[in-house]
């Protein structure tokens, strides 16, 4: 177990996270966590990115759609780089 400090940040109440923790967790700034209160303490959880299948993704899409102007110009542009195709 390990102490912290609670600090005031501009409107905001912050506890400083011990780096030893954040590893074990697999977490790192930026990542999105679940906060609850239960039983009297504040807890912490990772959230867990959502994983799609090809098919999943391929569901939500709309091929009767015209592409957009900004999908048009990438389409068509000439090679830029390494491109292989």
């Amino acid at each position: 177990m390990s102490k912290a400090v609670l600090r005031a940040i501009g409107g905001s109440v912050m506890v400083a996270v011990p780096k030893p923790f954040l590893a074990q967790a697999n977490l790192r700034p930026g990542s999105e966590v679940k906060v609850a209160f239960e039983r009297g303490k504040i807890t912490l959880a990772p959230v867990a990115k959502p994983r799609y299948t090809l098919d999943e993704l391929l569901a939500k899409c709309d091929f009767r759609r015209r592409p957009s102007r900004a999908d048009g110009e990438w389409q068509s542009a000439a090679p830029a780089g390494q491109e292989l195709l």
